[in-house]
C-alpha cells in the first residue's frame, strides 16, 4: 500500500465558520478549515483510510502561521466581538489522526518563479516514490 500525502497551503484571511458538504449530502462537516473537512471526508470515504505511514504536509507563509496555524485572537470587524482561536494546528491534533501532520514553516510568498520553484523543491524533498497525493488548492482567478 502506497503512503497518503495529504497537501495544503494554510492562508493568511481569518477563516469563517462554514458548512462543508457533498451535494448529495452524504458528507457535512462544520468548521472554519477546509483543510479539517477535506481530511474528514477521506477518512470517511474508507474506514483507516489514514494510517501512521502517510502525511499532512500544511504549507505555511510567516503570516499564515501567525495568523491561522498559531493560536489567535480574532476579532469580528463590525460589532467588535473577539474570541480565541485555537487555530489550525490544534485543530489537527483534535482530530486524533493517525498520519503525521508535518508543517512546511517560513516559505516564500510565492510571488516570483523562483519562490514557485523553492517552494515545489521543499514539497518534493518530503515525497517518495509511490506516494499517493492529496491537494488542496485553491485557483484565485483574479
Amino acid at each position: 500500500m502506497h503512503r497518503k500525502v495529504f497537501i495544503s497551503v494554510l492562508g493568511t484571511n481569518a477563516y469563517g465558520n462554514c458548512l462543508y458538504r457533498k451535494s448529495d449530502e452524504s458528507f457535512k462537516c462544520q468548521n472554519s478549515y477546509i483543510q479539517i473537512a477535506t481530511l474528514q471526508y477521506l477518512a470517511q470515504r474508507e474506514s483507516g483510510f489514514w494510517n501512521e505511514e502517510d502525511l499532512v504536509l500544511m504549507l505555511l507563509t510567516s503570516e499564515a502561521e501567525k495568523k491561522n496555524w498559531l493560536p489567535s485572537v480574532r476579532t469580528n470587524s463590525k460589532t467588535g466581538e473577539t474570541w480565541a482561536e485555537p487555530g489550525l494546528e490544534r485543530r489537527l491534533k483534535d482530530m486524533h489522526l493517525s498520519a503525521k501532520i508535518e508543517p512546511i514553516r517560513n516559505l516564500p510568498e510565492g510571488d516570483s518563479v523562483e519562490d514557485m520553484m523553492a517552494i515545489f523543491k521543499l514539497v518534493l524533498e518530503k515525497l517518495t516514490w509511490g506516494d499517493e497525493l492529496y491537494f488542496d488548492i485553491n485557483f484565485n482567478q483574479s
